[in-house]
């Protein structure tokens, strides 16, 4: 099942049974899972079409039975990948009308678009979605986090930030700050919106883990915010300045809001095309985690003096009573 090698001589690392890969970028396709002679890449599982996952992660490969891995396989021999032409292609596009397969790791360089939220929808060159806001880069705009200039418009691998339209970027610069940073902290480096920025980013196939920030990305942050602020004309969001925005000292992130596409949001974010509704319904956006994460970081020190006092004692208790007494 995962004894196929990848070609090269010395190769020895056995590939995914999926995109037959021993070696793919892990932003795009996450870690690869080895078990009971298994061998897949986690969302080589994810994203394939007909492929389904039980509600427990104990069984097969990360809730992947063997028998429907294979079934996979079997039907992957069959289909040919619209971007590199080779066989053993897994994941169809989302739209119903269309029949074309491809590979994970040939989504980026065929410019096809993984959406990576339940329900994990892909798209083909065609009908991938597209940002719709009008903006077009002045000449000479650089992207802000590798400082190269950029496209002369909107393309795949160039994308815009849709709340203050000047701040243009990489496909690759976001996809790795949006790595670093994870879902707490990934806002636009410039106009600092962390509400329409996020979920843009989200729909334009950019995944962004559901994870604590490193403090050596907010460190980074940090030093680099006044620089972009200069070179945007933008003030920080909310009034905070940019040292207080990312601050690691402040013990409070910041907020982060995916904004779905639904009748309670649309006074706040612009209107979604079909495309992007079927990609991001109301309730594939998770936020639990987001919401104890920030709870957690967000304690009062009054709560914490009331956790003490529960464990202080009734030694510590009777002192306490005799001080107010006198």
């Amino acid at each position: 099942m995962c004894n196929s090698k990848q070609e090269g001589p010395g190769a020895r690392e056995p590939a995914c049974m999926l995109c037959r890969r021993a070696e793919a970028d892990p932003d795009m396709c996450g870690d690869k899972l080895q078990k009971g002679g298994l061998c897949a890449h986690v969302f080589c599982m994810l994203f394939a079409t007909l492929l389904f996952r039980q509600e427990t992660d104990r069984v097969g490969l990360m809730g992947f039975l063997p028998r429907d891995l294979l079934i996979a396989v079997w039907r992957a021999a069959q289909k040919r990948c619209c971007v590199c032409g080779q066989s053993g292609a897994t994941i169809m596009c989302s739209v119903p009308e269309c029949e074309r397969w491809f590979h994970l790791p040939c989504a980026k360089e065929g410019g096809c678009v993984n959406v990576y939220v339940t329900p994990f929808r892909s798209f083909c060159p065609e009908h991938r979605p597209q940002q719709e806001v009008e903006a077009t880069p002045e000449p000479g705009t650089e992207c802000p986090i590798c400082m190269e200039p950029v496209e002369d418009r909107k393309t795949f691998t160039t994308l815009v930030c849709p709340t203050c339209k000047r701040a243009w970027f990489h496909r690759d610069c976001i996809q790795g700050q949006a790595m670093r940073a994870g879902a707490l902290y990934f806002q636009c480096p410039l106009c600092r919106d962390s509400e329409e920025f996020p979920v843009e980013m989200f729909v334009m196939g950019i995944r962004v883990p559901f994870r604590l920030v490193s403090f050596s990305f907010r460190d980074e942050s940090e030093l680099n915010a006044p620089r972009l602020a200069r070179q945007s004309g933008l003030e920080s969001a909310h009034g905070f300045s940019e040292s207080e925005a990312i601050s690691p000292s402040s013990h409070t992130p910041v907020p982060l809001v995916l904004v779905s596409p639904s009748p309670e949001t649309g006074s706040r974010s612009r209107p979604q095309h079909a495309a992007w509704q079927q990609a991001l319904p109301s309730s594939s956006l998770d936020t639990s985690s987001i919401s104890r994460s920030r709870s957690t970081c967000s304690r009062s020190p009054d709560a914490e003096d009331r956790v003490h006092s529960r464990r202080a004692g009734p030694g510590r208790r009777r002192s306490r009573s005799r001080q107010q007494g006198r």
